[in-house]
């Protein structure tokens, strides 16, 4: 593995950092609420993100609280001929809320989006070792680099694969970022000039898909069939700016269930940016939501659990088909001990993409954290890992919330 440290005592310096952060912090720590602000998706991943359930507590009449949230998240998800997405991203995002009266409250986000290779690569592969994990490929590649990477028509392959190339294709890692002389179809088995077009080149390799591709009467019978073997958004390199901002209207539904529950439900609205490819998504997406929520208390646990529903305005990306709505589905478990309160929360959503293999299966995340005061602030630290499938959510992520009551 090129720049490989497998010493199974190594981790990266930004871990060491995170962890010393969570130590530190501990010392100085008093009872407190807590909502882990977390997206458990990134748009160079899903392309886009649904809107979840939300969870804010609920203040006195004319209260302004401001939550700023650091995340930082890696993504590897890969499937040979189908995709390779590989990259970290970090998000710093203002988070204002006005309680319109005690049961009501509006509120408004923009964050600012990192996108690149990132530092945490080295220390994911020494911890799936370390707990004799698989790589899932990873090895095979570049560490640290932003890449993502569609082959839409990876299934068709096959149709024009003699036996050594069908064979082949088991062992064919695509270079990124991408060469000339390697592209996705067909795999090259024999030398054939690069200096022709792209018809007569497919003819002298015996691809009959690419030869019917590149005619263009196909495209007079099947208008909708144009694309490429390969679509490659980024490649290498770095980008950063504004995401999209996000509106959200919160009301307890009813207050006084049983158990000191309540029922809160609420709208929510993505707007669009405009900043860039995977910073923002084209076009106003919308969405509501359903949550029964009970606070902790050092007497009792709490736990929440919603329900949320997002209709988006982007339906294809390239030739990346997308679901018109998403679902998604959170549950939390809440418990105080001495002055910290401890998180758990399982989060899932269904299918982000149609027809493209692992990229197209439900997401489900998990996550550890811890909740505490520091003076004015209200901070929450949380750890949050996937799970089932692994191709649709980050690999692993991180956030730090700091909310102050204005």
């Amino acid at each position: 593995m090129p720049g490989a440290n497998n010493s199974a005592g190594y981790l990266h310096p930004a871990i060491r950092r995170f962890l010393a952060l969570l130590a530190g912090s501990l010392l100085l720590t008093c009872p407190i609420g807590a909502y882990v602000d977390y997206p458990y998706a990134v748009n160079f991943q899903t392309i886009r993100s649904p809107l979840l359930p939300l969870g804010d507590e609920f203040e006195k009449t004319d209260s302004v609280n401001l939550r700023i949230n650091l995340r930082w998240m890696n993504v590897w998800s890969y499937q040979r001929s189908q995709f390779l997405i590989d990259g970290e991203e970090v998000q710093l995002e203002p988070n204002l809320r006005w309680a319109i009266s005690d049961t009501l409250q509006v509120g408004v986000s923009v964050p600012v989006v990192a996108h690149g290779g990132g530092a945490l690569d080295s220390s994911i592969e020494t911890f799936h070792k370390m707990v004799n994990v698989g790589q899932n490929y990873r090895n095979q590649y570049k560490r640290n680099t932003f890449n993502v990477s569609y082959e839409p028509l990876g299934r068709l392959y096959a149709l024009s694969d003699d036996l050594t190339q069908y064979t082949a294709r088991n062992f064919d890692y695509r270079t990124y970022p991408r060469k000339t002389n390697d592209p996705p179809s067909p795999l090259r088995t024999s030398p054939v000039p690069q200096a022709i077009d792209q018809r007569s080149r497919a003819f002298l390799e015996g691809n009959a898909l690419e030869f019917l591709l590149a005619s263009d009467q196909i495209y007079d019978l099947f208008p909708g069939i144009r694309t490429s073997s390969e679509v490659i958004p980024v490649s290498g390199g770095s980008s950063s700016g504004p995401g999209d901002p996000k509106l959200n209207l919160q009301k307890i539904l009813f207050g006084n269930l049983p158990g000191n529950t309540a029922l809160v439900g609420g709208f929510q609205f993505k707007l669009p940016a405009h900043t860039g490819t995977f910073l923002s998504t084209p076009g106003l997406d919308r969405g509501a939501f359903l949550t029964l929520q009970k606070q902790a208390s050092p007497a009792s646990p709490g736990f929440s659990a919603g329900w949320s529903y997002t209709a988006f305005s982007t339906r294809h990306f390239y030739s990346v088909r997308l679901p018109s709505k998403q679902w998604a589905f959170r549950a939390g478990f809440e418990v105080i001990v001495s002055s910290v309160k401890l998180i758990t929360e399982y989060v899932y959503f269904s299918r982000p993409t149609i027809g493209m293999g692992h990229l197209s299966q439900d997401g489900h995340q998990v996550t550890l954290g811890l909740a505490w005061r520091q003076g004015r602030a209200e901070n929450t630290i949380a750890l949050i890992e996937n799970m089932v499938h692994y191709g649709v959510t980050p690999d692993i992520g991180f956030v730090f919330s700091s909310e102050l009551r204005l």
